[in-house]
This record gives structure tokens, C-alpha cells and sequence, in this order.
């Protein structure tokens, strides 16, 4: 298998490939489902810390507005409008940066050509700036235009430090804010992910105790059980004391 394969391989292990295989969500399930259901995504910003899930949660959002065969809250993974976002980065219809990317040179493309053309698969062309909070202040600014002239169509934007972001891209956007997640949450996580990538716990009480080292962050969770599963190594006291461990809390 090679490493392509074998990432891909790893994130549908670790990633939750639908918005009902996250935990601890439900205080956003009815922002979801109002998003999702009306299929009328405009300009949305999510908000939460570092780890919290919000780039995930966007891709769904993204992926269950459009999906052709959508069941709940779940896309179906399979029809041409889940492929085409959850392949954001090598594709037309929706356009994918991160906040430290982000350059004129690239609102100028999306504001003259993106927007423009019929789209060839989604209904209205999607773009998608994650972490937009780390772009440039200048930057960030241009993007009230964008989002003014072309008001129809999905701008997902995700930010753990939406002060950073100018007021008038913040009022132009619908919120979801990602808040804390619960203990009893994370650890059926770890349970869960532990179960389906076949890694085995030999000390229970070692799972609350990684959820604690991880300070509640799903992202460190789910990096540490990578790591020990690319290691070969079994989940117990041992091994959240190994260097290569430490190094994600």
C-alpha cells in the first residue's frame, strides 16, 4: 500500500466520515440539521478551539447540503457532490485554502473566475478557508467583497479566534460555535476508534487518563492513537509515557 493509500486508509480509521460519528456535538445538531436541511448555505463561520473538530464539522456541513442520497444527518459519501468536497483540494467546484495561505492572488481568482462559470457538479460553487483568523488583516478585509457580491454562494470560513477576524466578515456570517466536550464524550471516542482500528487496551483507567492529558482536545486524542497504532503498541500506562506519546499532549 502506498503512503497515499495508506493515510487515506488511516484518516477513514481515525476521522469520522459522517457528522454523526462525532461525539459530543449535540449542542450543535439543531444549527446542523437547520443548515443542512434548507440547503441554503450562505456565508458560515465556525468557531471553536484549536482540535475541537471545526474543519471536520464544515465538511460535513458542506458535504450533507449538497449530497444527492442524504440520510439525517449523514451524507452518503458516495454521489458526485460528497466526492467533489471531500476531494476539496484538487477539484473546481469547491475551492479549498487555509488562513495562512490566503493571498490577493487568490480572491482575485475566486472574485473574477471561481464565482463566475456554471458550476460542472455542485448546484453553486463552494468555497471553503480554513483557519481564516491566521490570514493577513488586509487580506481578511477583501474578503467582505467577495462575500457581498456573491451572496448565493457557500463561503465556509473556520477560525479558533474569530476576534481576529474584521467585524463585517464576522456580522456577514452565520455562527457555529464548537464549545467544550464532556469526558464520558472523548472517552467513547477513544473507546470507539480504539475498537475499529483494532487497537487494544489492556488498562481501562489509562483511557480517561489519556483524554486528561490530552486536556479534552479530540485532535490529540485521535493523533495519539495514530501514533500507537502505526507503532504496533497496545493502549496502557506504558505507552502514554512513551517520548513519541508525550510529544502530541
Amino acid at each position: 500500500m502506498g503512503s497515499i493509500e495508506l493515510q487515506r486508509a488511516y484518516q477513514e480509521q481515525f476521522r469520522p466520515q459522517v457528522f454523526s460519528g462525532m461525539v459530543g456535538l449535540q449542542k450543535i445538531e439543531r444549527q446542523f440539521r437547520s443548515i443542512t436541511e434548507e440547503g441554503r448555505l450562505n456565508a458560515l463561520l465556525i468557531t471553536g478551539f484549536f482540535g475541537s473538530g471545526k474543519s471536520t464539522v464544515a465538511k460535513h456541513i458542506l458535504m450533507r447540503t449538497f449530497c444527492q442520497n442524504p440520510s439525517g444527518t449523514d451524507a452518503c459519501l458516495k454521489c458526485h457532490c460528497c466526492l467533489d468536497i471531500q476531494d476539496a483540494e484538487g477539484i473546481s467546484d469547491c475551492l479549498f485554502t487555509s488562513g495562512d495561505k490566503l493571498n490577493a492572488e487568490f480572491l482575485r481568482y475566486v472574485d473574477m473566475k471561481h464565482f463566475f462559470f456554471v458550476p460542472a457538479v455542485l448546484p453553486a460553487r463552494c468555497l471553503f478557508i480554513d483557519d481564516i483568523d491566521f490570514a493577513e488583516r488586509a487580506i481578511q478585509e477583501k474578503l467582505i467583497g467577495i462575500l457581498n457580491r456573491w451572496p448565493h454562494n457557500p463561503v465556509v470560513l473556520t477560525a479558533s479566534c474569530p476576534d481576529r477576524i474584521p467585524e463585517p466578515v464576522r456580522n456577514r456570517c452565520k455562527t457555529i460555535q464548537i464549545r467544550t466536550y464532556e469526558m464520558g464524550d472523548l472517552v467513547a471516542l477513544v473507546n470507539r476508534t480504539c475498537e475499529r482500528s483494532h487497537i487494544e487496551i489492556l488498562d481501562v483507567e489509562c483511557v480517561q487518563a489519556l483524554v486528561r492529558l490530552t486536556n479534552l482536545n479530540p485532535r490529540k486524542i485521535l493523533n495519539v492513537l495514530e501514533v500507537i497504532k502505526g507503532e504496533g503498541i497496545v493502549l496502557d500506562r506504558e505507552a502514554l509515557n512513551l517520548p513519541l506519546i508525550q510529544d502530541n499532549f
